[in-house]
């Protein structure tokens, strides 16, 4: 069961995401329904661990198999938005694929989600990235940033 929890008019999730840098591009999640990008990624479930829960979750988005000596946790990005009038709350590690011309062929000829209404993978130019709804916007610095740290962004206003 997915760590995500209701309260009223709040919503608490847990999540992982994936941060794929490849020379100068970044690997994006485009999600039509918000007209923007995220990093790929998902709710981690009870009892799974962080790095389990990115590892399935690729497999599930992309049909890829990272290892875990691959990954190495980058960020963690504390989130408060408002969808659909409820306000989130949102707790993400990011982990950094590491080796990523080990996986380069399978990312670039990614097909798997392609044709789907919701969502689908592509490379963005890290110098085109201020021109690209990326949300949360904090991940813009995930790139510069190559130090584990702490983002929190607020975007619920009077809490």
């Amino acid at each position: 069961m997915d760590i995500s929890v209701e309260l009223n008019d709040i919503k608490f999730n847990y999540r992982v995401c994936i941060l794929i840098i490849n020379n100068d591009e970044m690997y994006l999640e485009c999600v039509k329904e918000a007209n923007a990008y995220t990093l790929p990624g998902g709710r981690v479930r009870t009892l799974e661990f962080s790095k389990d829960a990115i590892i399935r979750e690729m497999e599930e988005e992309l049909g890829i198999s990272f290892n875990k000596e691959d990954l190495e946790l980058n960020n963690i990005v504390e989130n408060k938005f408002i969808l659909n009038n409820k306000i989130n709350h949102e707790f993400c590690l990011v982990y950094a694929l590491k080796n990523v011309t080990k996986y380069l062929d399978q990312l670039t000829n990614n097909k798997k989600n392609l044709d789907d209404q919701y969502n689908y993978y592509e490379w963005y130019k890290i110098s085109e990235l201020d021109n690209v709804n990326l949300l949360p916007e904090a991940y813009k610095k995930l790139v510069i940033n190559g130090e584990v740290t702490s983002i929190i962004v607020d975007n619920v206003k009077g809490e």
